[in-house]
């Protein structure tokens, strides 16, 4: 069935159409310019980082590789800021990078008692092996990065060599030393630190 309009209908049926649509738009109106009063007010949230208890002794922006030991390639690890973070209770400094937007740990483990290494063919890249906590189970994988220009790659070599030497010095504190290597951010989980709890208790007891 369809509807037939003609002659004084037609515009008797548009100019109903004409005001239907205006009493809609002053609808409309109305209800764009209510406000309502929020039931629930959220406060901002801070998580922690695990960089609580850390200084930030050197930023840049730069690029990450990986070797992938299967394929025999480097790989991408993520772009963003490389911080070398000196820990306040320890003198402890660390290497960290977070990927952009994601902040996806791709970079996390002490400044090892290691030179950097040139990467052939790039005056403003280095190589460098060590042990990686940002992921588990850590594993020691070879590194690379890529900064903008010249300069800035060498002022990261000279921060790092700087670093070296302060980590060679740093006394480690108590709880340092029960953590052996690991930055903070690569601690226990909860099950395995309830479990050599256990084992202690026992061992008292006997």
């Amino acid at each position: 069935y369809q509807r037939r309009v003609h002659g004084d209908s037609l515009s008797s049926h548009l100019s109903d159409m004409s005001d239907h649509e205006q009493d809609h738009e002053e609808t409309t109106e109305e209800v764009a310019d209510t406000y309502y009063e929020p039931i629930v007010k959220l406060e901002e949230v801070k998580l922690p980082t695990g960089e609580e208890d850390d200084d930030v002794f050197y930023l840049q922006r730069c690029a990450l590789y990986r070797f992938d030991e299967t394929s025999k390639e480097w790989k991408e690890r993520g772009k963003g800021d490389v911080k070398l973070l000196k820990n306040k209770h320890s003198g402890r400094v660390r290497l960290l990078l977070r990927e952009d937007k994601t902040l996806k740990l791709r970079l996390n483990h002490y400044v090892p008692d290691a030179e950097l290494q040139s990467n052939p063919g790039s005056d403003r890249s280095w190589v460098w092996r060590c042990k990686d906590y940002s992921e588990e189970p850590a594993n020691s994988y070879t590194f690379a990065i890529r900064l903008r220009d010249t300069d800035t790659a060498n002022a990261f070599k000279s921060k790092w060599e700087e670093v070296r030497a302060i980590n060679a010095n740093a006394k480690p504190t108590e709880a340092a030393e029960k953590s052996a290597d690991k930055p903070a951010e690569a601690e226990k989980k909860p099950e395995e630190a309830k479990s050599e709890d256990k084992k202690e208790e026992e061992a008292k007891s006997s």
